[in-house]
């Protein structure tokens, strides 16, 4: 499965059903998927804990991923299905997040880092289209470059930056973009980075 086929997967999962919009997105969905594969048997109590969501959506959610073909409801809990285990496989080299315990923006606090499999942005057009991702998904403050032949581009930003994204850049990475945001935005950013993996096969 290619990581464009796995975020279109979370992305239909996640769509406004019957009753409205759901109180989560795809992020909600990778990151359930995640604990899902982490603690086979996982219970709704504590996917709702892992996930910061009410009762309501975490049971929507839950339905939501054994409709998909996700996960399947176990005697004891969710437990992951082949086809989950693909989306998590294909998302986990797709999409890199890396926590960063000091600021990589000075003024920001807690950041965290998203490596993505996406091209790099090559112009300020490119670097738009990312932010607007963002900006609709409520997530206002970010930084966005891209990695490219082992090193970091951030167009526009403090020159300290780009050295700081190299040393949290995971090893080995070819071309990517990055986006760096507040910590407390990676959910949001998260989402808005398996969207703009979505629109690469569009």
């Amino acid at each position: 499965m290619t990581p464009c086929a796995a975020a279109r997967r979370l992305i239909e999962a996640a769509k406004a059903g019957h009753g409205g919009a759901p109180g989560f997105t795809a992020a909600h969905l990778l990151l359930a998927l995640k604990a899902v594969a982490r603690e086979p048997g996982i219970g709704r109590p504590r996917l709702q804990a892992l996930l910061g969501l009410g009762e309501a959506a975490t049971r929507t959610l839950i339905s939501r991923l054994a409709e998909a073909g996700l996960a399947r409801r176990a005697s004891r809990g969710l437990r992951p299905s082949e086809e989950g285990l693909q989306v998590l496989e294909a998302l986990s080299r797709a999409v890199m997040v890396e926590e960063t315990p000091e600021a990589l923006v000075e003024e920001w606090g807690a950041t965290v880092a998203l490596f993505i499999a996406a091209p790099p942005p090559r112009s300020l057009t490119d670097v738009y289209r990312v932010r607007d991702y963002l900006v609709e998904e409520g997530c206002r403050l970010a930084v966005i470059g891209g990695v490219s032949g082992g090193s970091v581009e951030v167009p526009g930003a403090p020159g300290y930056l780009a050295s700081r994204i190299e040393q949290v850049a995971p090893q080995g990475i070819g071309e990517a973009t990055v986006i760096v945001v507040p910590s407390e935005c990676v959910i949001r950013a998260l989402n808005a980075a398996l969207r703009l993996l979505a629109s690469i096969c569009s």
